[in-house]
């Protein structure tokens, strides 16, 4: 009888395939998540561009694009700050999801693996 035939390695594959599926899974989550934030921060800042630009061409002092630049500042470090936080979250609970896979998967996979040689 040859290894692939055994009962216990075809064990071994199943729960190491059902183990790293779930990783596969909750990381694509993950980066679906960090994605759709992303995506939100360019479509602020697109719009924040937008109007900054319209406020730009109705200039009339030589003074006033500075300060129609260093009125947008602030807001665009704010955009910035939020997304980060947000990203820098999703990090931690998907990390936190991840390990608690692990901790649900790994005994079990280590077992079936262990039952291989037998």
């Amino acid at each position: 009888m040859e290894i692939s035939d055994s009962p216990a390695y075809q064990a071994f594959l199943r729960s190491r395939a059902a183990f790293t599926g779930e990783l596969g899974v909750r990381t694509l989550e993950a980066w679906r998540e960090i994605n759709t934030v992303s995506w939100h921060l360019a479509h602020l800042n697109t719009e924040a561009w937008c109007y900054t630009v319209h406020e730009l061409m109705h200039c009339t002092d030589p003074f006033q694009p500075g300060a129609v630049l260093l009125k947008q500042l602030h807001p665009a470090v704010e955009r910035v700050r939020a997304w980060q936080d947000r990203v820098l979250d999703l990090l931690g609970g998907a990390q936190a999801e991840v390990a608690a896979i692990a901790e649900a998967w790994v005994p079990t996979v280590r077992y079936a693996a262990a039952a291989v040689p037998d």
